[in-house]
């Protein structure tokens, strides 16, 4: 788990240290999407494992790994609500 939380840290520098750039070359815009993909697929893992550790439930859908932290107050309710919208169906 330590491991991710340090691969999503080092990503949100490297997307921050991106910004503001053009993106103007292919090789830019996939690496935006790939630190922005992998960045999301962490979030959604580590949300799915605490729950999973702290066993709180079985949640059918990344939506419900959301709903079901911020229940238990480990995730703030801005934020949940904020990831929640993320992973509604369309």
């Amino acid at each position: 788990m330590s491991d991710r939380i340090a691969r999503l840290e080092e990503n949100i520098i490297t997307l921050q240290e991106m910004r503001g750039d053009s993106f103007a070359t292919r090789q830019s815009q996939w690496a935006l999407r790939y630190g922005l993909l992998e960045s999301i697929q962490i979030v959604i893992d580590l949300a799915c494992e605490l729950v999973s550790r702290r066993n709180l439930g079985s949640p059918a859908s990344y939506r419900e790994c959301i709903q079901i932290l911020a229940q238990f107050n480990l995730v703030e309710t801005e934020l949940a609500a904020s990831l929640e919208n993320r992973f509604a169906p369309p």
